[in-house]
């Protein structure tokens, strides 16, 4: 009776951490989540970006705003409006260095044996 006791306290002590575990895991992922939003803002007007919404559809075009509710994009001759909670990713293109490791690759080409 007694070691049967002693497995019911072990498996509430493992249950009761599992759930703190889990907590403290939602709670650092929506702090993360807010973090990388304010990310957004910090890109300036005009810059090529490519949305991925969580249906898997995605849109690429010229940022425009970010607020918290959502952000602003330049598809073509029109600005569409993409509700944050509907957005899975955000990628912005940065300057490409296509030219400067071609420059590399050819003096790495010539260098003596």
């Amino acid at each position: 009776m007694r070691a049967w006791r002693y497995r019911f306290v072990a498996g509430l002590m493992f249950l009761g951490l599992s759930v703190i575990k889990t907590t403290c895991a939602l709670a650092a992922e929506t702090e993360s989540s807010q973090a990388d939003w304010d990310n957004l803002k910090k890109l300036a007007v005009g810059q090529r970006v490519q949305v991925v919404l969580n249906d898997a559809k995605s849109y690429g075009g010229q940022f425009q705003s970010a607020s918290d509710e959502g952000l602003v994009l330049r598809t073509g001759e029109r600005d569409q409006t993409f509700e944050r909670d509907k957005v899975q990713r955000v990628s912005a293109k940065s300057k490409g260095h296509r030219g400067r490791n071609a420059l590399i690759g050819m003096g790495a080409g010539r260098l003596p044996v």
